[in-house]
């Protein structure tokens, strides 16, 4: 399981990130990855990946989406609980 992020306010981290996507089913031979598409500076002023991309572009993977950021403490957790929730269920 893997966290997939990307900065909000850095476009080439954005639209890397499908390549990063291909590039760990193709290290790890994995079908479909387990992971979430995480944005990180969410809510700043210099944004420049749109608010409604982030979680397109995580449909378009198939794969959950959450919006965080460190400097305010927004949803910091979210993306690790959902990795939690994930695992929890692969294990059952």
């Amino acid at each position: 399981m893997v966290l997939f992020m990307y900065s909000a306010n850095d476009r080439e981290t954005y639209d890397t990130l499908k390549e990063w996507v291909d590039f760990f089913q193709e290290a790890t031979m994995a079908g479909h990855p387990d992971g979430v598409v995480v944005e990180t500076n969410a809510q700043e002023p210099d944004n420049v990946v749109l608010p409604h991309e982030g979680p397109e572009l995580a449909k378009s993977l198939g794969l959950p989406f959450a919006r965080a950021n460190a400097l305010t403490d927004l949803n910091v957790d979210v993306p690790f609980s959902m990795l939690a929730f994930m695992a929890h269920d692969r294990a059952k």
